[in-house]
C-alpha cells in the first residue's frame, strides 16, 4: 500500500513554485500642476534598474495627477525604501506598486 500512496503523492505534487514577477507598475500621485520632475527620476534611478513613464492621468476630479511607470521590481526589502523615498518628495501625495 505504501508504494501506491507514494505514487499518488508524486502524481499530484505541485508543478513548480511560482517565481515572483519581475516587472510591475508604479503609480505616483502628484499635486496638480506638478509634473514628474528630476527628483522623482533620481529616486527611481537610486532604487530601480529600469523604468519608463507609460501614462499620465488626472485623479480626484483634476486635483492631482497620476504618473504611471513600468518598472523592473526591486528586491522586496527595497520596495519599502522606494515608496518611502518617493513620499518624501514635495508634491508627491502617494505611491503605489502593483505587479503585472
Amino acid at each position: 500500500m505504501t508504494p501506491l500512496v507514494m505514487l499518488a503523492a508524486w502524481m499530484f505534487r505541485p508543478e513548480t513554485v511560482a517565481k515572483p514577477p519581475s516587472h510591475g507598475q508604479l503609480v505616483v500621485r502628484l499635486a496638480a500642476g506638478r509634473p514628474p520632475d528630476n527628483r522623482i527620476d533620481e529616486t527611481l534611478r537610486k532604487h530601480i534598474n529600469d523604468f519608463h513613464l507609460i501614462g499620465l492621468s488626472t485623479a480626484r476630479g483634476g486635483a492631482s495627477l497620476d504618473a504611471a511607470y513600468l518598472i523592473s521590481l526591486p528586491a522586496p526589502d527595497k520596495i519599502f525604501a522606494l515608496v518611502n523615498d518617493l513620499s518624501r518628495i514635495e508634491g508627491v501625495q502617494g505611491a503605489e506598486i502593483k505587479d503585472e
